[in-house]
């Protein structure tokens, strides 16, 4: 279940840069609602890339023996609480968005999209309430707490970094596409 849940949240995340980029340029001069749905959809593909990089790096380190169980597991948490708060910012601006588009068109497409956004927002909703965090206040005197901090921020960062990186390049590059598509339909 577990890789399929990380499968489903890469194609998600491709999906978002990729409709990002498609719309980049355009979102421009559509106003302002355009141009935070774009944002939204980069930030929301960057959030489902940084926790998939995360994962990745935490899985690597503690399968060769560079991360013990607690800093990985606080990796993890901190992991989450980072991408929390964009998670629900961006996702309530896609769900609304969709929703829009749904009762708009009408079509079973864009009432597929809106309803898993809205059934994806409720549970990141759910989710964020059940949060507790507690891994992050725990003190454990057998442990060195500094240590294990500074080692599972330093994993954050990096999948931070990947996750942005990710988005940047794909929404760029399908953006690159899309104009040099419509120079050629101009020119022909």
């Amino acid at each position: 279940m577990d890789l399929v849940l990380i499968v489903l949240t890469i194609a998600i995340s491709a999906f978002n840069a990729v409709s990002v980029g498609a719309m980049w340029t355009e979102s421009k001069g559509a106003g302002w609602f355009a141009r935070a749905v774009a944002w939204s959809g980069a930030v929301m593909a960057a959030v489902g890339f940084t926790y998939i990089s995360a994962l990745f790096i935490i899985v690597c380190f503690s399968l060769f023996g560079l991360l013990d169980r607690h800093t990985a597991a606080l990796a993890i948490e901190l992991s989450y609480a980072v991408v929390l708060f964009p998670t629900l910012g961006s996702g309530l601006v896609l769900t609304v968005h969709s929703l829009i588009v749904a009762w708009r068109k009408r079509t079973f497409g864009d009432t597929a999209v809106a309803a898993w956004n809205f059934y994806a927002m409720c549970d990141n909703t759910i989710t964020a309430c059940d949060y507790d965090g507690s891994l992050l206040w725990e003190s454990d005197p057998d442990v060195d707490a500094d240590e294990d901090w500074q080692v599972a921020l330093l994993v954050v960062l990096s999948a931070t970094f990947a996750g942005v990186a990710i988005t940047y390049w794909i929404v760029r590059a399908v953006n690159r596409a899309v104009i040099e598509d419509a120079r050629r339909a101009i020119e022909s």
